[in-house]
């Protein structure tokens, strides 16, 4: 056995008495999840269909990028399985099933199409598309119409893309064929000038031909310098152009702030809009919103942009002049440093001249130009084969999508899966619910605490399970339930000691806390020790103990006080051990000053004669906080038991707590605390 054994068991039991103490809502919450998932079950999980494609790797194509005169290209990939698998979650892809399903004879809301049919890619390769419907044949007539429809639209984009890359080609390969037949005539040009037709320039040593290509290509570097401080010159001077000038305010360097700042307001509302149209319809408030606010915005720089075109002088507003003063500073400190770079770039050549020695410069000259050749013929040959595998894969194009399978029936479910989620559910949720429910009950949980922080002992505590109702009271059914009242008997004897007290008043603060149902019990425990016990019912305000035991008393304690019966007529055998004194004649009125006849003599008189009779009188009393009763005979009772009913907590603390400031004022005896109704 391990050391923690006995805290583990004892929390486990702790977490079955909890249960049991919340079986109610354990039961309750066991048949709604039961319910719930029945109806789950047979009317929210659809047959599902699955259709299965291919996503090949995606090719490249090649776009134009770059300034103008300045031949450049760039990859653009084709779009990928994840993005295949968001289109088919888009209201645009159900509306095109939609239209695909209704050629079929199935017709259906574009919505209803929309939840039904969802896409799962795993990679690296494998689409799949699903169609679910309560009808099987319904579900694999729109997963397939759902993997058609995506596969053509691949198709038509592919061939889309492909088109615009051939002409990209082209327009690339006839720009690098011009650039190859002037690289010819420059070559050509500068032989036939200076005469180097038969010259071979290949003949020189490695060592002059290194020096040679590292001058050309400085040379180079300090051209590109000296074209970027020629354009930052030209630029500079239209940025100062002063205000008035006749200059086209749309091409100028610098834009206007405020075009910029809606342009990038239009980026992020069309970014919204493409988001929103993913979720929602076209006639959602979402999407007509953020509709309307694209218009707006673009309605607004198309005014702006009018504006600019009808000007005819440059009229620039205050922040358009400090963002242009702004681009004017960086601009002429850009000037500084490339002319620095360019008088180093001068410095340097100058200095490699001077350690070369006197060389034919036209050799450097001719291998610049064959260079440039050698390039301007591989970048044509590179391009003129890329044209040809683009209109191969143009006459050929298959798509990037490929259907692998098509649905043919309905999936088989996972009853296994299924099983162990029901099963699940209903196994944790109750259990959850049940300790839920009891972590925020309020009842007292600690009837020993409760007592003791109230400064008393807590002789028993009375589980809710253990009440009785008066038929069982009058049937002695409660015989059964009174091992709670065998330990109260054992606790008083143990509270008393030597000097047991005769008379003693069972007292509550209010009614219906359990006050006479213990008083009964406890007698009858008592009587199990072969004492004779009396219960004197002295709760005038109420109906009184009788009717619980199914008896109409002719006299009680009401007209024992009042001299019209003697204590022998009125007294009453509940069992062979145990009399009752009823509170009064069944239907007898009382007085509205009743709380006066326990100031007289014949109250004393009547606990005496019932001390002499009987081993210990039991005085039920009535509630100490509604009726001042109690209060007039407390001076009469040997000890007290304080009844509390511990179903509210706080409740219970304070009715507690205001009994005993009032007993502890009067310096009555108190034994201790019975806690009733406690959820066990």
């Amino acid at each position: 056995m391990y050391p923690d054994d006995s805290n583990w068991s004892r929390e486990l039991r702790q977490v079955f008495e909890a249960l049991a103490r919340r079986r109610r809502a354990v039961i309750a919450t066991f048949l709604v999840v039961a319910a719930a998932l029945a109806t789950v079950f047979l009317f929210f999980m659809p047959d599902k269909a699955v259709c299965m494609m291919a996503v090949k790797k995606p090719s490249e194509i090649f776009v134009p990028m770059g300034e103008e005169g300045i031949s450049a290209s760039a990859a653009v990939p084709l779009l990928e399985g994840q993005t295949y698998r968001d289109m088919v979650s888009t209201f645009g892809f159900a509306s095109q099933v939609t239209k695909a399903v209704a050629k079929q004879g199935l017709v259906m809301d574009v919505t209803k199409v929309h939840r039904s049919i969802s896409a799962e890619f795993r990679d690296p390769d494998l689409l799949n598309l699903k169609g679910a419907s309560q009808d099987p044949r319904n579900a694999v007539l729109l997963a397939n119409a759902a993997c058609e429809t995506l596969s053509r639209n691949n198709r038509e984009e592919l061939r889309s893309q492909l088109k615009e890359q051939e002409g990209a080609i082209s327009q690339l390969l006839a720009a690098a064929h011009e650039d190859v037949q002037k690289n010819l005539v420059a070559l050509a040009t500068y032989a036939q000038e200076h005469g180097l037709l038969n010259v071979n320039f290949d003949a020189g040593s490695s060592e002059l031909e290194h020096n040679l290509q590292t001058i050309g290509s400085n040379q180079v570097n300090m051209a590109q310098q000296r074209a970027e401080l020629e354009q930052d010159l030209r630029n500079l001077d239209v940025l100062k152009t002063p205000d008035g000038a006749a200059v086209n305010a749309l091409n100028f360097p610098v834009q206007d702030p405020a075009i910029t700042s809606l342009q990038t307001q239009i980026e992020q509302v069309r970014k919204d809009l493409w988001d929103a149209q993913k979720v929602y319809t076209a006639d959602h408030p979402v999407v007509k919103n953020l509709t309307f606010e694209l218009k707006s915005l673009g309605d607004e720089l198309a005014k702006k942009v009018d504006g600019l075109k009808g000007q005819k002088t440059f009229h620039p507003s205050p922040e358009w002049k400090l963002a242009i003063a702004s681009a004017a500073a960086e601009t002429e400190s850009r000037i500084v440093g490339e002319r620095g770079e360019i008088a180093a770039w001068n410095d340097l050549i100058s200095q490699q001249r001077q350690a070369l020695g006197v060389v034919p410069e036209e050799a450097g000259e001719v291998n610049k130009l064959k260079v440039a050749l050698t390039f301007a013929q591989d970048r044509y040959q590179q391009l003129a084969k890329q044209l040809d595998s683009t209109r191969v894969g143009l006459n050929s194009s298959q798509g990037t999508l490929s259907i692998i399978q098509l649905a043919s029936g309905a999936e088989i479910p996972n009853w296994f899966l299924r099983s162990i989620v029901i099963v699940g559910l209903l196994l944790t949720m109750p259990v959850g619910v049940g300790l839920f429910v009891d972590y925020l009950g309020d009842s007292v949980r600690s009837p020993v605490g409760f007592a003791r922080d109230l400064g008393e002992i807590c002789l028993a505590a009375v589980p809710k399970s253990r009440a009785l109702s008066p038929r069982r009271l009058r049937n002695d059914d409660g015989l059964v339930s009174l091992n709670e009242f065998r330990v109260m008997r054992s606790s008083l004897r143990l509270v008393w000691g030597q000097q047991a007290p005769r008379v003693i008043g069972i007292i509550s603060g209010h009614a219906r806390e359990g006050r006479s149902t213990v008083t009964l019990q406890l007698a009858r425990a008592l009587v199990e020790e072969r004492r004779r016990a009396a219960i004197l019912d002295a709760d005038l305000r109420t109906v009184g103990m009788a009717p619980k035991l199914g008896v109409k008393p002719k006299s009680g304690l009401l007209q024992v006080l009042t001299g019209e019966s003697t204590l022998e007529e009125a007294l009453m055998p509940i069992s062979d051990e145990v009399q009752l004194l009823p509170a009064k004649a069944h239907g007898e009125l009382v007085p509205a000053n009743s709380d006066l006849l326990f100031q007289g003599p014949r109250f004393r008189e009547c606990l005496e004669q019932l001390k002499e009779q009987n081993d210990v009188v039991l005085v039920d009393m009535p509630p100490l906080l509604e009726f001042p009763d109690a209060a007039e005979m407390l001076q009469e009772l040997e000890a007290l038991v304080l009844v509390v009913n511990g179903e509210n907590r706080i409740k219970a603390t304070e009715t507690a707590r205001a009994c005993l400031d009032l007993l502890r004022h009067v310096e009555a005896k108190r034994l201790g605390i019975v806690v009733n109704q406690v959820l066990a």
